[in-house]
């Protein structure tokens, strides 16, 4: 003969005999479930208050629960319980992963549902009723973790966004603060941050020349980019905040200062991307303001000379640190390089590959051979293009050697804006100097 299930009423009064039965077993079983979660999700221990409330919040989910199955409450009339949605939110609060909260529910229904099942085993009722209460548990239970926790999803995403909404204004402030030169206690504001300060900093200034179609795509892609470039250079953590809409500023934690080789390397390979300002590996609360100061000058210079074509500058480039203490002052520099130069300062493609050559040769130590070498040249080549250089100069290019040099690495570093047109009269031969280079007591001009 074919069962049928019993009606809802009785169903309830079967629930309640076999949860009788239960005694100090059904008591027992949040402690059970407690110590089931803290074992298998690492997320969930923590300090005595945290615990108290996962203790709370599983005694309430099984009483809650259990109350369901006695008195066939409607789910979609069950309240989440209120030590549930707190404990919720601060899984949020402490970032730990929504996927965590799930699968603690998903194991405490697992544990639960085969307690209830044991019971029923061991009740003295038909089979028939047996298999009917066995449907009906499950079929609640299942009904109670699927709504449960829908609502606790959604109190979780709520509070995380209002979470990070408030930890991205605090670590903002916190990097504005340490980079004013606040005091900092470098522990305290390391946790405010979720920053090493400690480390060793390589500071990076990230832009793009246009807007993207999509705004919040643009600050994505630039953290994104930002990540990449911390796992290409095996840094230790990454520190990532949006200026405004094109800029970006963002810290590594490396390991040493060979890092900024690897990184150039990974930018110069990859397309389409922002350009890339770094400062020097630096250590410390002051390496981490400095590295940034020096990013930011650094920027200053490859917009000021080569603009869209700079795709990574660092500061420990030939030339930058110099050319960043001038580029506030570009009229009075190319009147310099026009004075050291003469027409080897001049805006053509001749001109450009003497005063590379020239350049090369000097910081050989004025040897043919090593600037052969470094520029695949002939020795023969080099000294013809490095006469050529002196010639356009009218005068020696060892005359004056250290304002040469530095003219030379202006005229790499900024370009066109500080080189003169062909059209411009020619300089006399030995005419005089000057010198825009800061001198004591003297500020460059901000």
């Amino acid at each position: 003969m074919v069962g049928h299930p019993e009606p809802s009423s009785a169903m309830s009064e079967r629930v309640a005999e076999v949860l009788g039965g239960m005694g100090q077993r059904l008591r027992d079983l949040p402690d059970l479930i407690h110590s089931l979660l803290s074992t298998e999700i690492a997320e969930l221990s923590g300090n005595g208050q945290f615990e108290d409330l996962l203790n709370e919040t599983v005694a309430a989910n099984v009483e809650t629960w259990f109350s369901a199955l006695r008195h066939e409450i409607p789910i979609e009339l069950i309240e989440p319980p209120a030590a549930a949605l707190e404990h919720a939110r601060r899984m949020a609060q402490r970032g730990v992963p929504a996927n965590s909260l799930l699968r603690a529910y998903r194991l405490g229904h697992q544990q639960g549902l085969r307690f209830v099942i044991d019971e029923i085993r061991r009740s003295d009722l038909s089979p028939d009723l047996k298999l009917d209460l066995y449907e009906h548990t499950t079929r609640v239970s299942f009904g109670y973790i699927d709504w449960v926790s829908e609502q606790l999803l959604n109190t979780y995403q709520d509070e995380h966004a209002l979470w990070e909404e408030d930890r991205r204004g605090a670590r903002t402030q916190g990097v504005r603060d340490v980079l004013a030169g606040a005091e900092t206690d470098a522990a305290a504001m390391s946790e405010i941050i979720q920053y090493p300060l400690d480390a060793l900093h390589i500071a990076m200034v990230v832009w793009w020349d246009r807007p993207l179609h999509n705004r919040s795509a643009q600050a994505e892609t630039t953290k994104s980019l930002v990540q990449r470039m911390a796992r290409a250079v095996g840094a230790a953590s990454t520190l990532h905040l949006s200026v405004d809409r094109l800029v970006g500023w963002a810290w590594m934690a490396v390991h040493d200062a060979a890092a900024t080789t690897r990184l150039r390397a990974f930018v110069e390979s990859e397309l389409d991307i922002p350009h890339v300002a770094i400062g020097a590996p630096l250590a410390g609360v002051d390496g981490f303001r400095r590295s940034h100061r020096q990013a930011e000058r650094a920027r200053d210079v490859a917009i000021a000379g080569k603009g869209a074509r700079c795709r990574f500058i660092s500061a420990n480039d030939p030339g930058v640190a110099v050319g960043s203490l001038l580029v506030d002052n570009l009229d009075a520099l190319r009147t310099f390089v026009g004075d050291v130069l003469g027409p080897l300062s001049h805006d053509s493609a001749s001109d450009e590959r003497l005063r590379e050559t020239a350049e090369v040769f000097l910081r050989a130590g004025a040897s043919f051979k090593t600037a052969g070498d470094e520029l695949h040249l002939h020795g023969n080549t080099v000294k013809y293009r490095v006469g050529r250089a002196a010639s356009r100069r009218g005068r020696p290019l060892t005359d004056d050697r250290l304002d040469v040099e530095i003219a030379l690495q202006m005229c790499e570093l900024f370009g066109s804006a500080v080189l003169c047109s062909a059209e411009q009269v020619d300089w006399p031969a030995n005419g005089p100097v000057h010198s825009v280079l800061p001198v004591a007591g003297e500020q460059t001009r901000r």
